[in-house]
């Protein structure tokens, strides 16, 4: 990046909003990747469009997007340019039924303010590991609900720093699908509908999701979450197929299937990136060629990654038969 660019972002934020050669390992739920070469920590929606803004002036992109650092996998080299980390925008409120949230807070907590004011619609969320940014990225789903069922406008700010409201066509949404992939704007702002509700009901299903995560662990192991969408051919979920071609347990010494849940690929804190990555692909190859189904990716890789390096793959029974 140019010094000058550099320069200027620090004069208008504040120090700790500009950060150079920052770790981004810390941002992410994997705890893996190597460093941002300028990582922007705006604190609400406002200062977003205007650090986008500045961006502008110098034609300078946005590299990468993290809100709490789900489904995501950093390179060990990190990312060049500049990368936004949403997680302090953290500001919500109701307007009548409507939830208005900024994009950084985490959907498990939009859930909880939910259920505060004994509004319902929201329970889906609990124990999401996300942010409500990225739910409406990704179109979250869970327990049969998803972000895009609930979601009544979002605020997006385009690259030149200008702020726009989308109104959702349902047509635009569908199963881990958004509007938002492959737009070039960031979502800053959502509001989420609601309705009026039972809190003690409320409370209950929101328990009962956070302890189908509890009871398979995923509180307690180094994870982005699925790795796989479930096929859009239907034949099985992606974690019942992979655990019918007997993966878990598999992987490297560092890195492997888990044993509670197919579908997500852990590690023990000593693995790269780069190994998980070809845990990633050797998983689908595998799968791929005992189904016939090929899986694809839920998480984004992030950065660049050297496909020539190798790692020895092996079968651990006692880590597949345990959470």
């Amino acid at each position: 990046m140019e010094a000058e660019v550099l320069l200027a972002l620090k004069n208008q934020f504040s120090a700790d909003h500009v950060r150079e050669k920052c770790p981004l390992a810390p941002y992410t739920t994997y705890r893996l990747g190597g460093l941002g070469e300028v990582v922007l920590f705006p604190h609400d929606a406002d200062e977003l469009a205007r650090m986008i803004g500045r961006l502008s002036w110098f034609e300078q992109p946005v590299s990468l997007v993290l809100g709490h650092g789900a489904n995501v996998l950093i390179s060990d080299d990190g990312i060049p340019g500049v990368t936004l980390v949403l997680r302090y925008m953290d500001a919500c409120r109701f307007d009548g039924d409507t939830l208005i949230a900024d994009a950084g807070l985490s959907a498990d907590t939009a859930a909880q303010v939910a259920r505060n004011a004994e509004r319902t619609g929201l329970e889906f969320l609990a124990g999401l590991p996300g942010t409500l940014g990225g739910a409406a990225f990704m179109n979250a789903r869970a327990f049969d609900h998803d972000v895009g069922g609930v979601l009544e406008w979002a605020e997006l700010v385009e690259p030149s720093g200008r702020v726009k409201t989308y109104y959702p066509n349902p047509a635009d949404f569908g199963y881990k699908r958004s509007p938002f992939m492959g737009a070039a704007a960031i979502v800053s702002r959502v509001a989420l509908r609601t309705w009026h509700g039972d809190g003690d009901a409320i409370e209950a299903a929101m328990e009962r999701h956070r302890a189908l995560r509890r009871g398979r662990g995923e509180d307690r192991v180094l994870s982005c979450g699925c790795v796989f969408q479930n096929p859009g051919t239907r034949e099985a979920p992606a974690g019942k197929l992979i655990d019918d071609c007997g993966l878990k347990g598999y992987g490297t010494d560092h890195a492997w299937v888990y044993a509670a849940h197919a579908n997500f690929i852990i590690h023990d804190g000593l693995a790269a990136a780069a190994e998980l990555r070809a845990l990633f692909l050797e998983v689908r190859r595998l799968v791929h060629e005992r189904t016939g189904v090929l899986l694809e990716p839920e998480v984004r890789f992030c950065g660049a990654f050297e496909d020539e390096r190798t790692f020895a793959f092996h079968h651990d029974p006692a880590r597949g038969s345990r959470a």
